[in-house]
């Protein structure tokens, strides 16, 4: 597969990353219109205090995957200064919530886990930039006891790691360091990121059914054992595929309410699971028999199918209607509107017979010379299907290409070439054949046995089908480009689907 397990293993990752990109660095929630519940009695009570703030009104959002929503928009109390009260007759999502102000500046990240009705509170904060996090504290709510302790520390551990870098790299850039005082400051930095490991690790041990220690515990890194005796590399890096979702639990709605799961689902699918259709299916599959969370399971199903409806990667449109066909089609997708479920499987039906490895349609068409021709004719090694249009800019380009190609390497590579017209003037599609000279089986006029335009996806021109002698696609929708380095080593038996 060309992966080398170095390359695909995930670093630790721990959740203080939201001190930095998730708090910091990701777009507010989108603002909804202000309001107050009154309602009683409530299923959650969260009053939030910030001593010194300017703001009238807070608003207070949500994580879900890779975004952020609006979750309320709280006033400050009437006889209270600086307190806010967000509550509800509605579900409060277990996860980790944003609290902002009015200039979408953000003063905190709090999480909800067992508790519902307890009190965020900073006191003593001043202008410009309001130090949350060193005046804060939270009443009835062990769980953000622990989050707000873990911050802190990992705060001094970041800090001390930021310092000793920043006096290795001075000590370095002398013209005669001390190696001896750098080996001292490395040292040092090393045991520093040690104790950052050990404590994280005892975090998770000493709260192993806490929200915010399963998000800790989803980044830490899979212990690969040993090569075994007699196993080469790839044993190691199929090893770390199949254990990648042994740190994270599959059964707990709250992970997607964190900015945590996403980049891990994200990682797995660009850095770590097989590119081949049928492995690729097949851990997916996997993954999702593991996922009893009614939340996961329709993040994981609805990425994976809108991931793979759009792949850049040949052949793995498959994924998508094998997606569409187990689970939507199934009744297992309920979130999904009956108009979209039935465009979603109209379309894996039309990818579904031109799948690489599947019989290429059979085309009858007319030639220049009113002869009836069929791409199923040659017997030949492989046939191209060439769909290219008179009035194309890119076919212009392409067929030049094309052209050289198929004189070059058809004898060698055993080829034949099927080129369909699209244009329905077949007066200017005979001027262009004769005036460029192509010299393969050249069709069109728009009239066939088959909707060629419909049963091929031919919305975009050029494409290209290639397929072997018994006339099954083994690539599709490349370029001209392309398509000499892919006949090359498929033919030497280096590609198969």
């Amino acid at each position: 597969m060309g992966i080398e397990i170095k390359n695909v293993m995930k670093k630790r990752c721990y959740i203080s990353v939201l001190l930095g990109v998730f708090l910091w660095g990701m777009p507010l929630f989108a603002q909804k219109k202000a309001s107050r519940k009154v309602a009683s009695p409530y299923n959650y009570e969260v009053t939030i205090v910030l001593e010194g703030v300017p703001d009238t009104m807070l608003f207070v959002g949500y994580y879900y995957a890779d975004k952020t929503y609006s979750k309320d928009s709280i006033f400050v109390e009437k006889r209270k200064p600086y307190t806010y009260v967000l509550h509800g007759k509605d579900t409060l999502h277990r996860g980790v919530y944003i609290v902002a102000g009015q200039r979408h500046n953000k003063y905190l990240e709090f999480i909800v886990d067992s508790s519902m009705f307890f009190t965020i509170r900073a006191t003593g904060l001043t202008p410009p930039y309001y130090d949350v996090l060193d005046h804060l504290s939270f009443e009835n709510s062990p769980e953000n006891d622990v989050f707000l302790h873990f911050q802190k520390t990992m705060v001094r551990y970041q800090v001390k790691a930021a310092e000793l870098s920043k006096a290795i790299k001075q000590e370095s850039s002398k013209e005669a360091p001390n190696q001896t005082l750098l080996d001292t400051l490395k040292a040092e930095r090393s045991r520093n990121y040690d104790s950052m490991h050990l404590f994280t690790d005892w975090q998770i041990e000493t709260y192993p059914n806490q929200l915010f220690s399963k998000l800790q515990k989803m980044g830490l890194e899979v212990e690969v054992p040993p090569l075994p005796e007699g196993r080469d590399s790839v044993w190691l890096l199929w090893y770390y595929i199949s254990h990648y979702w042994d740190n994270t639990d599959l059964t707990d709605d709250g992970m997607i309410f964190s900015p945590m799961f996403h980049p891990f689902l994200k990682h797995y699918y660009e850095q770590v699971a097989p590119t081949a259709v049928d492995s690729l299916i097949k851990y997916t599959d996997l993954l999702i028999e593991k996922t009893t969370s009614k939340e996961l399971f329709k993040y994981i199903v609805w990425y994976v199918t809108h991931k793979y409806e759009r792949s850049k990667y040949v052949g793995q449109d498959a994924v998508f209607v094998h997606m569409v066909k187990k689970y939507y089609e199934q009744g297992l997708c309920p979130w999904v509107d009956s108009t979209t479920l039935e465009a979603m499987v109209e379309r894996a039906d039309k990818l579904d017979p031109i799948l690489v490895g599947r019989q290429a349609p059979h085309l009858m068409m007319m030639d220049l010379s009113k002869r009836l021709r069929s791409s199923y004719e040659f017997d030949k090694k492989y046939t191209i299907m060439w769909f290219w249009d008179v009035d194309c800019s890119h076919c212009k380009s392409a067929t030049p290409k094309l052209v050289e190609f198929y004189n070059r390497l058809k004898d060698s590579l055993d080829l034949e070439v099927f080129a369909v017209c699209m244009s329905a003037d077949t007066v200017a599609w005979r001027k262009y054949v004769n005036d460029h000279n192509l010299p393969w089986v050249n069709v069109g006029g728009n009239v066939a046995n088959i909707d060629f335009v419909q049963v091929y996806d031919v919305h975009s021109t050029p494409q290209i089908y290639v397929l072997d002698k018994q006339k099954k696609i083994i690539v599709k929708k490349i370029s001209v480009d392309e398509l000499e380095n892919f006949m090359r080593r498929y033919d030497k038996g280096e590609i198969r689907y």
